[in-house]
């Protein structure tokens, strides 16, 4: 190829694309919508089945949390209770990387259920804590924490923060901004073409 055949070749780049998908129209910036993933259910049996399946879904976060308010407490006065709280802790999160690195293993996941083991260890957490006469802290970190867990998953509702990039342009993410449909199904068409 020579220079003119490069000078001379049509474009397929239109302006048009680029403008609806790069640089958006001000009457398309009203379309645009900021998500919030905190909002008040509509109703009580909304809210009940928001709070059971963010407790469900965040059960991890909401455990490191209450650990952690639990930890910072027993730090001044209660050191064995809290040397007694971490080889607790490590005996579980050993327990749990074992089930990742053995997910054919009969004996640990179907015999020895999860829950039942998870529970066994706060059980036992909890009986540490009262022997070492730690109990009270335990008592206190649960009534605070656990209004603060159950207000998270009372207002916490939405799940898709992150839209189907695949819809869009693939490899570009839109986190905190939602078309309006009739938006989507203009850009859905722009990109079929």
């Amino acid at each position: 190829m020579d220079s003119q055949e490069i000078r001379n070749r049509p474009s397929t780049y239109t302006s048009s694309s680029v403008r609806s998908s790069e640089i958006p129209d001000p009457k398309e910036r009203a379309d645009i919508r900021l998500l919030c993933p905190f909002s008040v259910p509509p109703g009580p049996e909304v809210a009940a089945v928001r709070i059971v399946k963010n407790v469900a879904y965040f059960w991890l976060f909401y455990t490191l949390f209450l650990w952690t308010g639990l930890s910072i407490s027993l730090i001044p006065k209660r050191q064995l209770s809290l040397l007694l709280l971490i080889a607790t802790s490590a005996v579980a999160c050993s327990y749990l990387l074992l089930l990742r690195l053995l997910p054919s293993t009969a004996v640990l996941h179907r015999l020895i259920d999860r829950r039942l083991v998870l529970t066994l260890l706060a059980i036992l957490i909890a009986v540490e804590l009262v022997l070492t006469k730690a109990g009270i802290h335990l008592m206190v970190t649960l009534a605070i924490g656990t209004p603060i867990i159950i207000v998270h998953a009372f207002f916490r509702g939405r799940d898709d923060l992150c839209l189907n990039e695949e819809a869009y342009n693939p490899g570009e993410l839109f986190f905190l901004l939602e078309r309006k449909p009739k938006e989507k199904e203009n850009i859905l068409s722009t990109d079929e073409v």
